[in-house]
């Protein structure tokens, strides 16, 4: 006879075998949720990201929302273990066993079965956080080295998380179970019953139809019985396609657009056009070196037409600087501080410094007659253009230039070589323009950090960046490195939690799916044993499961995919329009909904393993 201890460890394992994907699912939100918390008290995380408190606060933020939702999950499972073991509970009522002694080794049950997943969790977080912080390290373009570090304030901290979610659910099932008589625990059975009686008249019409009209009839059962879990999941995978798709566009700022708005090592501009920047010179060779560096000028020529034209046109302005007459409207700018972004003048170059620019970074040199000039614009601009724009003739004293080309090779146009724009002319007629302001670029043999340029002067003055958004970052004095780990710190702080929250939703929405489908294997094997009777092969019957799962899975996913992709669609376009990324917009969602359904087809394998495990069992007895 077994004692109630012994009892306690058999129901442990029947459990796990019972509900093995809401097992697995509760190891891996651990393994997640150990994981990210590690990161918060690593300090190699706090040395490289300067945001890494605003990275704590939204990861702190986000167990709030996973917090609720895994103490729904794991009250919906129990709440399930309790229909499925009401003949059992009720069984021990009636041998004389109080509920509350009942409910004292369900309790003894469900913790050791969930100290069980917190262990094996703890083990694959620490592996995950390898992962993590391999990704980590590759975002600051760093080497890591794999260390076992164990942090125990994260192994504390999961832990009161991971076993609050279990308390709040064993309280809110306790309530309930102590409430209930033998016979409301009776008639937990007996519904099942008659769920099943109610589809038994229709069986021999379901076979007689065909495996698809079967098929449609199980689904249609599961869909009527499932309504709020399915909505509920589907609410669920949405919000991890959004907050993927979040995610996906962080990563792919941060390693492409850092390269493309900031193609040089160093730069910086003084409103003096005389300045020779020895003082700027000597301190990046002493702490640096320098491979390559050119100081030149940016010229003006009393024109403002260009700038008039972008003021007026781009949909970054729209009509707010604009006239009745849809003409420039220079007191609007002075009214509006924001807005005030471009230089006084149109800005001109030399040919030859532009040649030397592009060389200093690789790109191929142009060649320019005496009567023409390129436009070197930032490419997100280049689709705005009109055509007077791309036609226009620039008159310079008696010389008539048309323009050869627009170019858009990453050039920092942040305020440096021009904001938004620059115009590249022959030498010989900018030789006759008025010097503007002063710049030099350089590429550096290590990277100029903050404490670098800490040491130079900041020659603001009369700074102007363009029409850049919120996400970049404009100074007079520009250091790659500096400018890269200041916006990946920031990147960082919002893509991890994005993705932290995705991974624990789609997991949890997938386990709530599966949970119920491996719920009904009791009733679903009565219908399949009949299908075997009649004649039909196990193969046969395991291709109908196949298929039954299969939609059972794909009704939530697609429910889904509409609004998931329509708002993912609408932040997309915004987050390329902003930042002048070089990619498609739907981009971002197939990346997202490819790694989604690699986690659901996963999870579909898992339950279809077990699903057709419990229907087959005990069938050779």
């Amino acid at each position: 006879m077994l004692s109630l201890t012994g009892l306690t460890y058999r129901n442990v394992k029947e459990n796990i075998a019972r509900e093995p994907v809401y097992f697995f699912t509760m190891i891996l939100i651990e393994a997640l949720m150990f994981a990210f918390d590690s990161m918060l008290f690593s300090k190699d995380v706090q040395q490289i990201c300067e945001q890494s408190f605003v990275m704590d606060v939204l990861i702190g933020f986000v167990t709030i929302f996973i917090v609720a939702v895994m103490i729904w999950l794991i009250f919906y499972m129990m709440r399930q273990s309790f229909k499925y073991r009401s003949k059992e509970m009720s069984l021990y009522m009636l041998f004389g066993l109080k509920q509350k002694e009942i409910f004292k080794n369900y309790t003894k049950e469900t913790i050791l079965m969930a100290l069980i997943a917190f262990v094996l969790g703890v083990a694959a977080g620490e592996l995950l956080k390898q992962f993590l912080m391999a990704i980590f390290y590759r975002m600051f373009r760093l080497d890591y080295v794999i260390e076992m570090n164990f942090y125990f304030q994260a192994v504390i901290l999961t832990a009161l998380i991971y076993f609050f979610c279990y308390g709040i659910a064993l309280v809110k099932i306790r309530k309930k179970f102590l409430n209930s008589t033998i016979c409301q625990l009776c008639e937990l059975e007996k519904i099942t019953e008659r769920k099943e009686e109610i589809k038994a008249h229709v069986t021999r019409k379901w076979i007689l139809s065909g495996n698809r009209l079967f098929i449609w009839r199980s689904v249609e059962a599961e869909i009527k019985s499932i309504k709020r879990v399915i909505f509920f999941v589907a609410f669920l995978l949405m919000i991890s396609i959004i907050g993927s798709s979040i995610a996906m566009m962080y990563t792919d700022y941060e390693n492409k657009q850092i390269d493309a708005e900031y193609p040089y090592d160093f730069m910086i501009y003084h409103e003096n056009p005389n300045l020779d920047f020895q003082k700027e010179k000597d301190i990046l060779s002493d702490s640096v070196g320098m491979q390559m560096y050119h100081e030149y000028v940016i010229y003006e020529n009393q024109s403002s037409y260009m700038n008039e034209w972008l003021y007026t046109n781009l949909k970054f302005f729209g009509n707010e600087l604009t006239n009745k007459e849809g003409e420039f409207d220079e007191n609007k700018l002075k009214m509006e501080e924001d807005f005030d972004v471009y230089y006084k003048y149109d800005t001109y170059i030399k040919l030859s410094d532009y040649n030397y620019l592009l060389k200093m970074i690789g790109e191929k040199e142009i060649t320019l007659n005496k009567d023409e000039y390129v436009l070197q614009i930032k490419r997100r601009l280049e689709p705005e253009l009109s055509d007077a724009i791309r036609n226009r003739v620039i008159t310079c004293e008696n010389h008539k230039l048309h323009c050869k080309k627009i170019c858009t090779v990453d050039f920092e146009q942040n305020g440096h070589n021009g904001a938004d724009y620059i115009l590249v002319l022959p030498d010989e007629i900018v030789d006759n323009m008025t010097p503007y302001y002063s710049v030099m670029a350089a590429t550096t043999k290590r990277p100029v950090t903050e404490d670098i340029t800490e040491k130079l002067d900041d020659y603001g003055g009369n700074f102007h960046y363009g029409s850049n958004h919120s996400i970049l970052y404009t100074s007079p004095v520009l250091a790659k490195k500096e400018v890269e780990i200041t916006l990946k710190s920031t990147v960082t702080a919002v893509l991890f939690p994005f993705a932290y929250v995705s991974l624990v939703f789609l997991c949890v929405a997938i386990s709530l799916l599966a949970a119920h489908l491996m719920s009904t294997t009791k009733e679903s094997k009565k219908r399949y044993e009949l299908l075997m009777k009649i004649g039909m092969t196990q193969k046969e019957i395991d291709i109908i499961i196949h298929k039954q799962l299969a939609i059972d899975y794909l009704i939530p996913l697609v429910i889904s995919i509409v609004p998931g992709w329509l708002i993912s669609v609408k932040i997309s376009t915004q987050f390329i329009l902003d930042t002048g990324l070089r990619t498609s917009f739907g981009r971002y969602i197939w990346l997202s909904l490819l790694w989604i359904l690699t986690v659901y087809i996963v999870y579909f394998i898992i339950t279809d393993i077990f699903f057709r495990r419990n229907i087959n069992y005990g069938k050779e007895r």
